[in-house]
């Protein structure tokens, strides 16, 4: 073997040597690496399942609902909180249209506010969300409606176009019954529970409204209890509140549905009796009738605290149907012809329009 052949062999057996303990380190380096990259990993793994759990108690356990949808309104989120709040579980929502959970009832509204809120941005915004507040009637799984508010943010592409949306929703059911105490307390007479003045001059103004597209005769009775102040010297206040709580009861339960009965004021109350015929002198008649059926409700004996009193009425009526008198211009009519009532012995009926007057 000559010196060439050694040298040559043994420079060949030092690289392998050195190759092999470079691939060693480098082997054994990449085992440590993955060694501190899985430990990593199961430590973001744990994390993010501390995480998960953390959400999952917080979502469970809070009131409001979290949900979001893609860009064709089918949920892709739930928080488990919306079964506290409409009974439902995840896997009864995921997937489905946001329609699943409208109550019957507001499921039209819903959608056009839906739609409303998506396409109600400025032609030329292109903002990449925009935030609203909306109020659904939502149905809960037994069927009850749930009142909720919503706080939503709706997502759009560079483009513009709707991408989905994300909201936060709350039972607002309290808040609604506050809002109904209010508008009761706004609206309605509190002795009778009756539809107060304010109230009245709204549905007058309805029924003109209706009138002049039906030309039908609409009749406005005013009532004043005769000799009222009669009752609240010699019996008291109190028996004087109980008698009109038992007037108002009998002539709600006179009225038809499609009427208005309202508290004037004092011992003053107003009917409004719409769909009349037309033709002026059958409505004139018709007028008649109701102001003799609502005289007969003041036939019976009304029954107070101590006592047993009779009373009557003296009623004005006015009939309209395509003019354009205001409503206070009516009402004024109808209390004219009500004192006409009164001077002519109480306990009667006067109808009184443009025309001839009709007295009973």
């Amino acid at each position: 073997m000559t010196m060439d052949t050694i040298f040559t062999t043994t420079w060949l057996g030092w690289l392998i040597i050195l190759i092999s303990g470079f691939g060693l380190a480098v082997i054994i380096g990449l085992f440590v690496y993955n060694r501190k990259l899985k430990r990593q990993l199961d430590e973001q793994a744990a994390s993010l399942q501390q995480h998960r759990q953390h959400v999952h108690l917080l979502t469970s356990n809070m009131s409001d609902w979290i949900w979001t949808v893609d860009a064709n309104n089918h949920f892709t989120y739930v928080s488990p909180s919306v079964k506290k709040l409409l009974g439902y579980e995840i896997e009864d929502l995921l997937g489905h249209y946001v329609d699943v959970v409208a109550h019957p009832s507001d499921r039209e509204y819903s959608r056009a506010q839906l739609e409303h809120l998506i396409h109600s941005g400025h032609p030329n915004e292109l903002a990449p969300y925009r935030d609203a507040i909306a109020r659904f009637g939502l149905a809960h799984k037994d069927s009850h409606l749930v009142w909720t508010e919503s706080a939503i943010r709706l997502f759009f592409t560079a483009e513009g176009d709707y991408a989905g949306a994300q909201g936060c929703s709350r039972d607002i059911g309290e808040r609604k019954q506050a809002e109904e105490v209010v508008r009761q307390m706004a609206f309605n007479d509190p002795l009778t529970q009756l539809p107060n003045r304010r109230l009245l001059n709204d549905r007058i103004q309805q029924t003109i409204s209706t009138c002049k597209r039906s030309k039908e005769y609409s009749a406005l009775l005013f009532l004043d209890i005769d000799n009222f102040k009669y009752i609240n010297d010699n019996y008291g206040h109190d028996n004087g509140d109980l008698l009109l709580q038992q007037i108002a009861r009998r002539l709600a339960a006179g009225v038809r549905d499609s009427d208005t009965l309202a508290r004037f004021g004092g011992d003053e109350f107003v009917i409004v009796s719409e769909q009349l015929s037309p033709n002026l002198d059958l409505a004139r008649q018709q007028a008649a009738l109701i102001g003799n059926k609502t005289m007969e409700i003041f036939e019976r004996e009304f029954i107070l605290q101590d006592a047993i009193c009779h009373v009557s009425t003296s009623i004005g009526i006015v009939l309209f149907n395509d003019d354009d008198r205001a409503v206070t211009t009516l009402l004024k009519q109808a209390d004219v012809a009500m004192y006409q009532a009164k001077s002519s012995g109480r306990n009667r009926w006067v109808i009184s329009d443009t025309h001839n007057p009709i007295t009973r």
